[in-house]
């Protein structure tokens, strides 16, 4: 591991240095390119990595250093009608991390056609400030028979990502790069090898690939590539809480190889192509359905067409041809913009997602709490908790949506409806007790207005949205919510700051079950219908541009959330209030 991150290391300061040292320092303007190159799509991003080989070797990137706080208080929470031990109703973690952003591109550092780029994100997280219980984090991590690691830092652990690392060499039609890379034109996927792209003309492209295939839920160097789980017909005395463990299983390097060809034509862009992954070992938790991985092969297509200067069409698709999952429709997203006259826009979308991708999204961001030794209920039960994220209940398998917005009064007002219809199946959670939990399917749907005026009082932009979401049909553990939300921003210091302050308010209320509903540890399918909240937050949020390669953004946020629970048999109990603090800044340089 620190071999690793020390080569990693010295490449990157060398990616860095070598042009300064062997060419002199980076010239001072290659911040200001023209009003030409701010134009084109490259400029787009927070930094260009430019085309122009006749200058000399140049250095170019940015630098994010972020922080992010996030705490609840609140009072006790009693059982209510429950055996369960008695604690805080609010979340006893508090989440923290560091983090910093780094993207750097090395062009002409050894030559014409020599560029070398390199995008990479290292995080401290709770853990790391000692905010977390090591017995706690020891139990999983020995489950997982890897270090646990999370986005929050709810269980610790740094993290080192390398998004991409390598070098290419550009000629008059081929390009060849090495390293870690992206295949944007191949559903963007992310390899450890080597890639062809050959340029018959300038309306086409041949793309082929080959290499490693590192995991993509990987948040760190060290689980790029993770051991693979314990082989479950090998018998082992290692026992945690019910679970038999086993030694883990071997290292597994997956392949991955691809083709495909891209076009720009006058009207219509995008490509086509094929990919093939194949795991190369066996990993018992591969299958979303138990058993072994299986090799994956895919086709892929993206495209944008504009038929004229009023319409835009987009789409995207995944199909899989072999897989654990077989044959199907992995990912469609169809898209529409329609613009019929200056104050008109028309926006409509349609999106498929498999179960299999469903289902591991779900699983990352549910997890049963494994509760210290000898810790029942009055019945005798292990108490075992589903820990949720509130991410999962806007995960969707199917989406439709359709805004229409009206620009009046020379464009200072703006009026936007916005509907949408979404749909999933159900989803099932292995516990780590064994068994599994089933939520049901569900489908539901949600309706935006918002209102925004660009030049409204004390030179502010005043907006404010309201929206309702429900469910359709038969859906048990749907939660019905009224959102409201307003928002004002001012510029200030001649343009180089922003504040925003933003105002919201939710309230959410359990599906009806009847009257018999309650949450009950023989039902817990009533907990999920048993719960009225009212939640209500003031944030503001503050960008200033220091200089011109220099900004700094920073924000912070009070939250108070009420919740009321029924336990059933007219056992109503209301919670005390939880208080909510958010902050969080970030100072970014670009060079």
């Amino acid at each position: 591991m620190f071999v690793r991150r020390w080569a990693t290391s010295v490449l990157l300061a060398a990616m860095i240095l070598w042009p300064r040292l062997a060419h002199g320092q980076v010239p001072e303007d290659v911040e200001n390119d023209g009003g030409e190159a701010a134009a084109s799509t490259a400029d787009d991003r927070f930094f260009s990595t430019g085309s122009d080989q006749d200058k000399g070797p140049e250095v170019r990137g940015s630098l994010a250093v972020s922080t992010f706080v996030y705490g609840e208080a609140g009072g006790a929470l009693t059982g209510g009608g429950l055996s369960v031990k008695e604690s805080s109703g609010a979340s006893e973690l508090v989440r923290a991390y560091g983090d910093i952003r780094g993207r750097i591109d090395a062009q002409r550092f050894a030559g014409p056609g020599w560029n070398a780029h390199a995008d990479f994100r290292a995080r401290a997280t709770g853990d790391t400030l000692g905010l977390y219980d090591e017995d706690r984090r020891d139990q999983r991590e020995k489950l997982a028979g890897y270090e646990v690691r999370t986005q929050s830092g709810t269980f610790g652990g740094t993290e080192l990502e390398l998004r991409e690392l390598y070098v290419a060499h550009e000629g008059e039609r081929w390009t060849l790069g090495l390293g870690r890379q992206i295949a944007p034109d191949l559903a963007a996927t992310r390899f450890d090898g080597a890639q062809v792209v050959y340029h018959p003309s300038a309306r086409w492209r041949a793309i082929v690939f080959g290499g490693l295939y590192p995991s993509r839920i990987s948040r760190s160097l060290a689980d790029d590539y993770p051991l693979a789980a314990p082989d479950p017909t090998v018998d082992t005395n290692d026992i945690l809480d019910g679970i038999q463990l086993g030694d883990p299983g071997p290292r597994i390097f997956p392949i991955t190889g691809g083709v495909g060809l891209g076009y720009e034509l006058d009207k219509i862009y995008g490509a086509v192509g094929a990919v093939a992954i194949a795991p190369l070992a066996d990993d018992y938790q591969g299958d979303a359905m138990g058993g072994t991985e299986a090799a994956r092969v895919f086709v892929t297509a993206n495209g944008y067409y504009r038929p004229n200067d009023k319409l835009d069409l987009f789409h995207y698709v995944i199909v899989d041809a072999a897989g654990a999952a077989g044959a199907r429709v992995s990912n469609a997203s169809l898209m529409a913009a329609y613009k019929p006259t200056a104050d008109w826009r028309v926006t409509g979308m349609v999106n498929h997602v498999d179960t299999v991708t469903l289902n591991v999204l779900a699983q990352t961001q549910l997890e049963e709490a494994v509760p210290p030794d000898g810790e029942i209920d009055a019945m005798g039960k292990t108490l075992a908790v589903i820990q949720n994220n509130a991410v999962v209940t806007r995960i969707a398998q199917d989406e439709a949506r359709l805004s229409v917005s009206r620009a009046l009064a020379q464009k200072r007002f703006e009026i936007s409806a916005i509907g949408a219809l979404r749909r999933r199946p159900e989803i099932e959670v292995a516990l780590v007790n064994g068994g599994t939990y089933v939520f049901p399917a569900a489908q539901a749907a949600d309706a935006t207005v918002r209102f925004v005026d660009r030049r409204s009082f004390w030179s502010t932009r005043l907006a404010a949205s309201a929206t309702a979401i429900f469910g359709i049909g038969e859906n048990l553990n749907r939660t019905t919510a009224a959102i409201g939300r307003v928002d004002m921003l001012r510029d200030f210091s001649g343009g180089k700051g922003e504040l925003d302050v933003n105002l919201s308010y939710i309230h959410s209320r359990g599906g009806d079950r009847g009257e018999n509903a309650g949450c009950t540890l023989e039902d817990l399918n009533g907990c999920y219908s048993s719960v009225i909240a009212h939640t209500g937050q003031l944030g503001a949020t503050v960008f200033y541009r220091i200089a011109d390669a220099w900004f700094v953004l920073g924000g912070a946020s009070f939250g108070i959330q009420k919740i009321t629970t029924d336990y059933g048999a007219g056992k109503v109990t209301g919670r005390s209030p939880i208080f909510m603090v958010t902050a969080f800044s970030r100072l970014a340089y670009r060079f």
